[in-house]
């Protein structure tokens, strides 16, 4: 009778405690966020293709409206003054239209001999047939931070 009574603490004791990690488990936020795996998958690729200067491949992750306005041959060719040498992709958010995403990259950048690790970059990438594709030049919106005027 008394190895029963001990058992039921320990029991007991041993249920809370897997209850308790389980619940705290299930608070936890994935590393990134709930973005699907896919355009987490696409940043890193167009991350790694400017990375190793490929262009051509870059200029594929490219959103219709911004290949429209920056042709293949143009992208290729352009006067690049900064490599990148390295990336994190620091969060994707999926907007609740699912048609489109904001993603933060911290880049490490080399310009004129010197090293800026973890530059601040965000990007606007959208949903088209399906894929997800950068998009250089995304509309802002009213509820965009306001933007400081040259003078």
């Amino acid at each position: 009778m008394k190895t029963i009574n001990r058992r039921i603490p320990f029991i007991t004791i041993l249920g809370l405690i897997v209850i308790f990690l389980a619940a705290g488990c299930a608070g936890l936020s994935p590393s990134s966020s709930d973005a699907p795996a896919s355009l987490e998958d696409r940043v890193k690729a167009y991350m790694q293709a400017q990375i190793d200067g490929d262009w051509n491949k870059a200029h594929a992750f490219l959103n219709a409206a911004s290949r429209d306005k920056t042709p293949r041959e143009k992208y290729i060719h352009q006067t690049r003054q900064a490599t990148y040498t390295g990336y994190e992709v620091v969060e994707t958010a999926v907007l609740p239209s699912g048609e489109q995403a904001k993603v933060k990259v911290k880049i490490d950048v080399s310009f004129m001999g010197y090293e800026l690790k973890g530059a601040p970059h965000n990007q606007t990438w959208v949903k088209e047939n399906g894929q997800w594709f950068v998009d250089l030049y995304p509309q802002s919106t009213p509820f965009d931070a306001p933007k400081e005027q040259a003078k």
